[in-house]
């Protein structure tokens, strides 16, 4: 019975410990965020409102290109494949396929397609006849 009634107390003293560590581990890395761009880092909310304001910029930056920018210039797979007509699976057979050479990039394992990319190569294949087995 002693041994219950133990065992709440030493569960906040644990969760209080777990509290002030993890305060202490993100403070540090706040600090060391500040450190490396250069922020003046006496109090910790410097990195913080840095990365608020970046944040603001970014939202802006993105809000500002999608009013100019209609349509997107680049795509992955799956946007390509629905660009194109095909389903994911048969752009994917087709990636594979030596003799059909449409234009990608591939970066860590993500296919990358410029829109203009499929435009050209989209027109180069309607000018030819090609039967996949």
């Amino acid at each position: 019975m002693n041994k219950d009634k133990l065992l709440v107390p030493a569960a906040i003293v644990f969760l209080g410990l777990s509290f002030l560590i993890g305060s202490h581990v993100l403070a540090n890395a706040l600090t060391d965020f500040g450190r490396r761009l250069d922020i003046e880092t006496e109090d910790i909310g410097s990195p913080l409102r840095y990365m608020a304001s970046e944040l603001h910029e970014f939202r802006q930056d993105s809000t500002r290109d999608s009013e100019t920018t209609q349509e997107k210039q680049t795509m992955y797979l799956s946007e390509a494949a629905e660009y194109l007509g095909f389903s994911f699976k048969e752009l994917k057979f087709l990636i594979e396929e030596e003799n059909i050479n449409i234009p990608y990039i591939k970066i860590n394992r993500k296919y990358v397609f410029y829109k203009e990319s499929l435009d050209q190569w989209q027109r180069k294949i309607e000018q030819q006849e090609y039967v996949l087995e």
